[in-house]
């Protein structure tokens, strides 16, 4: 099987440039997976950082067209080169030449001021109760999802898909051929769950992320690469064929790894 960090490897060029093909078996209709286009573009910013001490904090993204399968070129800037925090931008486009997807992203070392602060007092935010995942059964999406959640396992406790209930979800959800954590890997996992949207629906409707921004919580080197995250998502309100759509990965232990934010269309 191949894993998320070989379909989601940019080659470098020259003139901070990057070639990306899109992989067969990654696909969520016409399109490569939101949080496949979204680890390529930071893995192009992570290798075009010069300071290996920085990582990607927080990201905002804009999905503007699908990601066929075949090569595209990821194109990066920075904007600014700060004594402890960097601002890149990524941009995909296709082999024609058009725009796939755009991202910026922060990257900052540990800042020296945390060495006395509690943080994890101010979270006021908590994970929300769930079983072991060791207790929850592995979802067979085949019937149901896109082929790209065949690269993950998905271990859901309530909100199914077109289920007609509350536009939320929770379960657990890590990829199925696991890889050392990078910020690549556990923000594009965030995306790998089905839209709380769907839960309230009793039938198929395509819909597509336009929107995607994320603060990444943790150092992805403090995770196993085998540990399923507790996923928790929820529409927090839908107007005019749009949704926001938040989401949250959690540690078994508590942690928050990743909060994002969605902006999800109804297509039709």
């Amino acid at each position: 099987m191949q894993t998320f960090d070989t379909a989601t490897a940019v080659l470098a060029r020259p003139g901070e440039t990057y070639a990306w093909h899109v992989p067969e078996g990654w696909l969520v209709g016409r399109g490569a997976w939101g949080g496949l286009i979204v680890g390529a573009l930071i893995n192009a910013i992570t290798d075009s950082e010069p300071d290996r001490r920085r990582w990607v904090r927080s990201v905002s993204a804009e999905l503007v067209a699908p990601a066929m399968v075949g090569e595209h070129t990821i194109a990066t800037v920075r904007h600014r080169q700060g004594s402890g925090l960097s601002t890149w931008n990524a941009t995909a486009t296709n082999a024609d030449g058009e725009l796939v997807a755009r991202l910026t992203a922060v990257l900052a070392a540990s800042r020296r001021s945390a060495e006395d602060v509690d943080y994890a007092a101010w979270g006021m935010t908590k994970a929300p109760a769930a079983p072991p995942a060791a207790d929850v059964a592995a979802a067979d999406t085949k019937d149901f999802g896109p082929e790209f959640t065949q690269h993950l396992d998905v271990r859901p406790v309530s909100g199914m898909a077109y289920s007609g209930g509350a536009a939320e979800v929770l379960g657990y959800v890590r990829l199925a051929a696991p890889v050392p954590h990078t910020a690549a890997s556990l923000i594009g996992l965030v995306d790998g769950w089905w839209p709380a949207t769907i839960v309230s629906l009793n039938r198929f409707r395509p819909l597509a992320t336009v929107n995607f921004s994320a603060n990444l919580m943790v150092d992805p080197t403090s995770i196993e690469a085998d540990e399923p995250l507790l996923h928790h998502g929820f529409a927090s309100g839908a107007d005019a064929g749009f949704t926001s759509e938040q989401r949250r990965l959690w540690t078994g232990d508590g942690r928050l790894v990743v909060d994002n934010l969605q902006s999800i269309a109804l297509i039709k």
